[in-house]
């Protein structure tokens, strides 16, 4: 092989060992840029863990109040939460997660259901017959609110849908209405 061969041969192997090198590198770089959580699987498990630093500000009484309401319309009628469970979570980013799920149509297992401690930061409330509810001595702060309306359709069965909100109790008051914009 001639020098100028050789040395043809040395710059053109050169040249791909080097292009395969920063291929590697950028790969490598990118792969350790991916720290994002992995996105939710709507049939998978939840995992939920307590965090004192999260919730520890939900468990005590406060002096908020949260006033709300909730329907839905059904050809032109509208049909309100009577005797229905309204549910206050936390609005935080382990609630996020559930909320998440709830909005993709999955029906995640609330958290509560594993940690009894998920108790001392979820308040319950019951719609009345104008599907009204009420949450007094709350910690000022924001929340998800979540409750169901559901009629019987006659022989369609059983009608209605999950609803969920957000409200924020951080001036001493609010007052959410969950309606047809709220379906889950």
């Amino acid at each position: 092989m001639t020098a100028f061969a050789s040395s043809l041969w040395e710059r053109s192997v050169g040249k791909r060992f080097r292009a395969i090198l920063w291929s590697m590198a950028a790969m490598l770089l990118l792969s350790a840029c991916t720290t994002a959580e992995p996105p939710l699987d709507p049939n998978g498990p939840l995992s939920v863990a307590y965090s004192e630093t999260e919730f520890s500000r939900y468990e005590r009484p406060g002096d908020a109040t949260l006033t709300g309401q909730a329907f839905l319309h059904d050809q032109g009628d509208t049909v309100p939460c009577t005797g229905q469970s309204v549910l206050l979570f936390p609005h935080t980013r382990s609630f996020d997660r559930v909320v998440e799920l709830a909005r993709m149509k999955a029906h995640p297992v609330l958290p509560e259901a594993t940690d009894p401690r998920f108790n001392s930061v979820t308040r319950r409330a019951t719609c009345d017959t104008n599907g009204n509810f009420q949450f007094k001595r709350l910690p000022r702060g924001k929340w998800y609110v979540f409750t169901r309306v559901r009629w019987s359709a006659g022989d369609a069965g059983v009608q209605g849908a999950d609803l969920i909100g957000e409200a924020d109790t951080s001036a001493g008051s609010a007052r959410v209405v969950l309606d047809d914009r709220n379906r889950i």
